[in-house]
Formats: C-alpha cells, sequence, structure tokens
C-alpha cells in the first residue's frame, strides 16, 4: 500500500513540477521528489552517501579532497566549474548503484532527451567503508538553474550533509533556502567556513551558531577553515577542524540506520504552496460546471416558455394532423389528387426557382421547434462567453483566459454540431407524433359516423390543397396547415369527446417531447463541460479533483 501511494505521488509531483513558477517551492518539490525516490529505489543496505554542497567557489571540490585524503575532485578557480554530480564511491558493487542511482535520479519525462546529471568513480579509501561522497554543483550561480535538480536531490538522498561556506555567502539567502529544507528530512548537518582569516573565525562561527539557532536548523558541527594554495590544500588534511569533522562523520556513518525524517510533515508544510495554483484552476473548473448548469436550466425552461407553453407549438400538433390526414386518405383518390397536385403546380414551382423564390411552406423550411432550439443554443454560447470574458478579467492562473479561446474557436462546431442533433431529434421524435396520430385514428374507428364524417372533410382538404398549392406553389403537407378546409377539418378533431381524447395525449406528447429536449440541451451541456479537454496540456494541469483529493489523503497514510 505504501509503495502504492509513493508511486502515485511521484507521479502526482511529477505533472506539479513544470507548472511551479516559484524558485523556492520548485526546489522544495524536487527535494520531495528525492526523499520519495529514496524511499522507492534506495535500499537501507545500499552505499552510505556525503553529499557536499555549497555556493559558488566555496571551495566544495577542495573539501572532498580534503575528507578522503585524495586528490579526485577537479579544481578551479572558475564559478561553476562542476555542472555535474560527482560521486566517489569506496563500494565494490557499481553496477548495483549506478542502477539504483538511474531509478533515483529519474525525474524528467520518460521521453526526454536530459543528459544524465551525475557521474560515479570508484575510489580506493579504507576510512570510509561502502561510502559514496557527492561532489556537487553549486546552486546559487546563474547557470544554476540547468542543474541545480541534481544536488537537491542529492540532498534528499544523503545519509549526512556538509555544507560548505566562504565568509562572503554565508550570509546569502540562496544558502537558508536550501538549509531549510533539512529541518523535516532530519538528516545530519556539517558545516564549514572556508577561507578565514584565524583572527576572523571566532566572530563568524559564533555568527553562524546565532543564525542556525535562529533558524531552527539543527546542525552536528561548524568548523572554520584557513584560506590556503590550492597546491598545498591536501596539507589541511591534518588541521584539527578538519580530523574532527571527519570523526564525527564516520560516527554518523556508522550507526545502524540513518535517518528517514518525516516525509508526511515536509509534504503537509509544502502542500498548500505547491497546489495553489491547482486549486484555482479546479475552483475555475468547478465554477465552469455551475455557469453550464446554469445555462442549461435556464435553457430548458426557455424552451418550456417559448415554445411548448406558446401557441407555435402548433407545429407538433400541425404534424399529428397532418399524419392523421393520411390515416384518413381515401385511397381511390389519393393518386389522382397526388398527381394532379404535381402537374398542375410544376409550372408554378420552376417559376419560384428560377426567380429565386422561396416558398414558405416546403418540408425543408425550419418549424417553430427548430428555431426556438437554435435560438436557445446561440443565446447559451453568447451568455457564456461574456462570463468566461468577465472571469478572464483578474484570472491569475490563466485558465478562462484559454478556455475563452477555446470556446470562441469552436463555436461555429458547436452551433454545427446542435443543429445537426436538433435534426435527428426530429426525426427520432417523429415516431411518437405518429403513434399519437394512430391512437387517435384507433379512437375514431369506434366511432364510426364521426371518422365517415372526416373522411368527407379529408377529401375537401385534398381539394383545397391543390388550390392552395397554385397560388404559393408549394406542394407538401405543410400547405394544408393554411386552407380553410383544413381549419374546418382540425375543428372537428377537436371537438366532444375525440377532442377530450386528443388533448389528453398532447399532453403526454409534450412530456415526451420535454424530456428528449431535456436530454438533448444536456448533451449540448456536456460539450461545454468538456471544452477544457482542447485547452493545450502545457498550459494547464492535467490533474482533476478526484485525483487531486485521492493523492492529498493518501500522504496521511505515508
Amino acid at each position: 500500500m505504501v509503495l502504492n501511494n509513493l508511486n502515485s505521488l511521484k507521479g502526482f509531483l511529477l505533472k506539479l513540477k513544470p507548472k511551479i513558477t516559484a524558485a523556492q517551492d520548485y526546489q522544495a518539490l524536487v527535494y520531495a521528489l528525492g526523499l520519495v525516490n529514496k524511499r522507492l529505489y534506495v535500499r537501507e543496505s545500499s552505499s552510505r552517501n556525503v553529499v557536499i554542497i555549497g555556493p559558488t567557489q566555496a571551495g566544495k571540490s577542495t573539501l572532498v579532497n580534503l575528507l578522503l585524503g585524495l586528490k579526485v575532485a577537479k579544481v578551479s578557480a572558475l564559478a561553476a566549474f562542476t555542472r555535474k554530480a560527482n560521486g566517489f564511491t569506496t563500494n565494490d558493487d557499481m553496477q548495483s548503484i549506478k542502477t539504483t542511482l538511474d531509478k533515483f535520479f529519474a525525474i524528467s519525462p520518460v521521453n526526454s532527451s536530459q543528459k544524465p546529471t551525475w557521474l560515479l568513480r570508484q575510489i580506493q579509501n579504507s576510512e570510509y567503508k561502502n561510502t559514496t561522497v557527492w561532489d556537487t554543483p553549486d546552486f546559487d550561480s546563474v547557470d544554476a538553474p540547468g542543474y541545480k535538480e541534481s544536488s537537491l536531490m542529492l540532498c534528499a538522498l544523503a545519509d549526512l550533509v556538509v555544507l560548505v561556506l566562504s565568509k562572503e555567502k554565508y550570509a546569502d539567502l540562496a544558502v537558508w533556502q536550501i538549509l531549510k529544507l533539512s529541518k523535516f528530512s532530519k538528516r545530519p548537518l556539517l558545516v564549514f567556513v572556508n577561507k578565514i582569516d584565524p583572527k576572523d573565525s571566532e566572530q563568524i562561527l559564533n555568527i553562524l551558531h546565532n543564525k542556525f539557532k535562529q533558524e531552527n536548523i539543527e546542525n552536528i558541527g561548524i568548523f572554520a577553515l584557513p584560506y590556503i594554495k590550492e597546491d598545498v590544500a591536501l596539507k589541511l588534511a591534518e588541521h584539527k577542524s578538519v580530523i574532527k569533522a571527519k570523526n564525527l562523520i564516520k560516527t554518523k556513518l556508522a550507526e545502524s540506520q540513518a535517518p528517514q525524517g518525516d516525509i508526511k510533515a515536509y509534504l503537509k508544510y509544502y502542500w498548500t504552496d505547491w497546489t495553489r495554483s491547482l486549486t484555482s484552476e479546479l475552483q475555475a473548473k468547478n465554477t465552469w460546471h455551475k455557469l453550464i448548469s446554469s445555462e442549461i436550466e435556464s435553457a430548458k425552461d426557455a424552451y418550456q416558455r417559448d415554445y411548448l407553453q406558446s401557441a407555435i407549438y402548433g407545429d407538433t400538433r400541425q404534424k399529428t394532423m397532418l399524419k392523421l390526414l393520411e390515416l384518413l386518405e381515401i385511397p381511390q383518390l389519393a393518386a389522382t389528387l397526388g398527381t394532379i397536385r404535381s402537374i398542375i403546380t410544376w409550372p408554378f414551382r420552376t417559376l419560384a426557382k428560377n426567380f429565386g423564390l422561396q416558398t414558405t411552406t416546403g418540408k425543408n423550411s425550419p418549424g417553430n421547434e427548430q428555431t426556438v432550439l437554435l435560438e436557445i443554443q446561440e443565446s447559451i454560447n453568447i451568455k457564456l462567453l461574456r462570463k468566461v470574458g468577465e472571469h478572464s478579467a483578474d484570472d491569475k492562473t490563466g485558465w478562462w483566459r484559454e478556455l475563452w479561446q477555446v470556446l470562441k474557436t469552436q463555436e461555429a462546431t458547436l452551433q454545427a454540431q446542435s443543429a445537426r442533433r436538433i435534426k435527428q431529434y426530429q426525426i427520432d421524435f417523429a415516431p411518437q407524433i405518429h403513434e399519437v396520430a394512430q391512437k387517435i385514428y384507433q379512437r375514431l374507428e369506434k366511432e364510426p359516423a364521426t371518422l365517415n364524417s372526416l373522411r368527407a372533410a379529408r377529401a375537401s382538404v385534398d381539394a383545397a390543397a391543390v388550390l392552395f398549392a397554385i397560388k404559393t406553389a408549394g406542394i407538401g403537407l405543410n400547405d394544408l396547415v393554411l386552407t380553410p378546409a383544413m381549419l374546418a377539418f382540425t375543428s372537428m378533431i377537436t371537438e366532444g369527446a375525440v377532442g377530450h381524447y386528443l388533448r389528453r395525449e398532447e399532453e403526454k406528447l409534450k412530456t415526451r417531447q420535454l424530456m428528449s429536449v431535456f436530454e438533448l440541451l444536456d448533451k449540448f451541456g456536456q460539450d461545454l463541460a468538456n471544452l477544457p479537454a482542447a485547452v493545450s496540456q502545457d498550459k494547464i494541469f492535467a490533474i482533476d479533483a478526484k485525483e487531486f483529493k485521492t493523492i492529498t489523503d493518501s500522504i496521511h497514510k505515508l
């Protein structure tokens, strides 16, 4: 369970890492990755690690040579001379150590072409058995951001940290930012102030002791070393401070188990800072979903108000009547009247086409319902664009600005997709309209006298349609709805017991129609909810609220 939690935590931290902009937060997160990787990949029985850290030209490489009694680390007066972490190990199992280190330093994407940031060399030294001493790059030079990660990772790997300072650097902010990371790790910390004039050493050591006490950072010793030319630097190996420090190091390394530190407390301490932008983004997503829900609910109300409860709902009723007319059609007249309509209206249809005139009642003309739904969808887009724009004005994360851009870019696509869905919905819903007409017809079959009267009226409607078609150049069944004969036919249907039955079925039809449109609008809402996925993952966090909560909860189980 702990390993699973650690692996999930590592994956989460790697997602956060590219988005952290504050230097101190970034350092703390890289250090956390080191702590996690140590738990995951480094066995307690593996080589002990002594890590030498310090700012520019403090004399880290020189101290490595002093502690080992060998001139193994390259030394230069140039700043930022050491650009890779150099490990000098007395462990015989080099292959095993390298395999472990490959896993430990893996905090970049799998497909990254980044070159290794560390080197390992085997040495002979009887004082430090099964130990690796690390010489690290500067953590405060201009170029440090390019290779500082290896120093931070090694601080997490360390069983003991040795900080090397010069009298010019011991008060630098970068030094104390790095040291604050050790508060939770509980790694033994040894401090050397290098290149000190002996007459100033006591004063500087007192200042440092007080500073460490003030910052509440523990150490196992602070030592001063005098300045000495590099060509005779190894003579300092006999200096009392070096001898005492070496004995402290060997004592700490001889302890049965290196301190693991409180990774849980460390993560909790920095968690809010690391995830502040993510939290803001998740809140923005939540607000976005609420905006969508509000607009979709308003759209549902608008559909009921502007269509179902409006006089223009008649177009659905007319479709029902037209289907009923088909059922009432007298077979002997149907073919004849259809042919007559087609022949008589052909000249008028041709003239309308040649002069660019559009008939108002053709079968491809949008109905009232389609018009209402398209207007509702357009209204949702306009309102959401405005609201997203308002949020973008004070957006610190950039999430709203990116969403506005996507929404604007996808606007035409969303409208086209909605138009297709509306059309498909009407096609899919047509059988339910026809079903109502079928039920009315079956009800009429139980009243033969009314049925025969309606059939007679049906013939009058067909004849009237021919005259109407001549005037309008239309030939569709929709033409029938405007004729006086059709109005008379409809009046006959809506009267009496049949009319009562019709109104009851119409209410049922409205309910089903409402549910179908609700599903249609919900699909549009889901399209809108999915828009953030179209934002470039380089610009936002690829983390959802569920993953964030799971990882946050898992910290308590470490």
